[in-house]
């Protein structure tokens, strides 16, 4: 979490609580966008968390969950990985569901009392929409649901939620909505994307309908995070590259059919602009692309299948 200086109140939710097992998205005050990844076990909770703006933030989560006034009290446990400014969070979230769509929200404080005191202790408000009921897991979640797994303890059941293991494929989040004072505002990603400019850099033909996609940092590793679309559809989201590739693995339709890959620029690391080297595995062919895009530019490659 990112240490802020806003205020807001609460009003209890009286709304039957399903299973939290899932992948929350939407804003924290003072961060552009929070995710909170969570494994229902039992009325146990474990997860991580993670923030931008600025800056980014993950961390390992747990908390309790209060079935009877669907509540659930959780605080960061330990960093994954973070920019500086970011403490460990306490959060008291309400769970709500109109329709179909569920949301958690509530307060944000910060953990600890040296980071109470940076913070001031304002209290931040956050509110999350649940996108998915898959989870991508940690190594800090599967060790608690190897412990409740091997626990005899009656009623305690695991959250229905479908689970990811690590180092498994990232979830695919679509297009969500978060509540901020009571207005519905589209998925930040998603809608930006529109609101800039799309670049071409190379437009490539191959007579291979698989193409193995490469994406490192192209000059020091800075902290750069990238969202990567494919014919508008996120295939790799909030990535932070480094000088180790990231592979992806494309198809390609035989009928000719231009496919559009595209980097949106999350941030742009501590030296701007945002920077990727794509290396393009197309059969036999292999293309580098030197790719360079801001917070209004996406860089656009275009694949296309030719015999």
């Amino acid at each position: 979490m990112k240490i802020t200086g806003l205020l807001f109140f609460l009003v209890p939710l009286n709304i039957y609580c399903q299973d939290l097992t899932g992948t929350w998205i939407g804003r924290e005050t003072g961060s552009s966008y929070f995710k909170l990844v969570i494994l229902q076990l039992g009325d146990s909770c474990f997860g991580y968390t993670y923030d931008e703006g600025p800056g980014f933030c993950q961390a390992n989560f747990a908390g309790k969950l209060d079935k009877e006034k669907q509540k659930l009290k959780g605080k960061g446990i330990n960093f994954i990985a973070r920019s500086s400014g970011h403490v460990l969070g306490v959060y008291n979230l309400s769970y709500s569901k109109e329709g179909e769509n569920e949301y958690l929200e509530g307060s944000v404080g910060a953990k600890g009392t040296g980071a109470a005191i940076l913070s001031m202790g304002m209290i931040s408000f956050a509110q999350l929409k649940k996108i998915t009921s898959q989870v991508d897991t940690t190594r800090f979640m599967i060790d608690k649901r190897t412990v409740f797994q091997n626990r005899d303890k009656q009623g305690d059941k695991l959250g229905s939620g479908t689970i990811v293991e690590e180092n498994k494929p990232e979830v695919k989040e679509k297009d969500s909505a978060a509540r901020i004072n009571g207005t519905r505002l589209a998925d930040t990603t998603a809608y930006a994307k529109k609101a800039r400019i799309s670049k071409l850099v190379q437009h490539i033909y191959t007579n291979a309908d698989t193409v193995k996609i490469m994406l490192y940092d192209n000059g020091v590793v800075d902290d750069d995070t990238v969202t990567v679309f494919f014919d508008n559809t996120v295939v790799l989201d909030r990535y932070r590259i480094t000088e180790k590739a990231k592979e992806l693995d494309i198809f390609l339709s035989k009928d000719g059919q231009p496919h559009i890959l595209e980097l949106f620029a999350n941030n742009l690391g501590s030296i701007p602009p945002n920077t990727a080297l794509i290396v393009v595995m197309a059969g036999k062919e292999r293309y580098e692309v030197h790719a360079s895009y801001d917070l209004s530019t996406n860089a656009q490659i275009i694949l296309q299948y030719k015999e």
